[in-house]
């Protein structure tokens, strides 16, 4: 059973401490059963890409900005990033995180995303089309 935490804030911080980009968004909590931690999720509803598990990312680095997270549970701020191995751009690392969300804003902003959900191979499931003709399913 999913249920709504409510609008999420996250903010992007310049070193000096000025805000670069605020964005808000929604996110949901799993209850009984935690959400797989080798599991991305696409979140139609995120703003920033943000990952929890360090095993899914590389050269994990502490950043001079932070971004800032607040949700109806609280705030929390990171300032470390990482890399996805073929995803075009850094994410943000937050090791107590709940989930690895990426952000379908910033998915679409660099390859074309598609979703059926009556028929297909691919039926009720998000596809991402890469530049090399791959696929990523969620």
């Amino acid at each position: 059973e999913l249920m709504s935490d409510g609008p999420v804030k996250c903010t992007i911080f310049n070193k000096d401490g000025t805000t670069s980009r605020p964005y808000q968004s929604n996110t949901f909590s799993q209850f009984n059963k935690g959400i797989p931690k080798t599991w991305y999720l696409l979140d139609s509803q995120s703003t920033c890409d943000i990952i929890s598990n360090p095993r899914l990312i590389r050269n994990i680095r502490q950043v001079s900005g932070h971004m800032k997270i607040s949700t109806l549970s609280g705030t929390t701020t990171t300032n470390w990033m990482g890399d996805i191995p073929g995803y075009y751009q850094p994410v943000w690392f937050h090791p107590g995180g709940i989930a690895n969300i990426l952000s379908m804003a910033n998915m679409v902003a660099r390859y074309h995303v598609t979703f059926n959900s009556r028929h297909g191979d691919h039926a009720n499931q998000f596809v991402v089309h890469k530049d090399d003709g791959s696929k990523q399913l969620f």
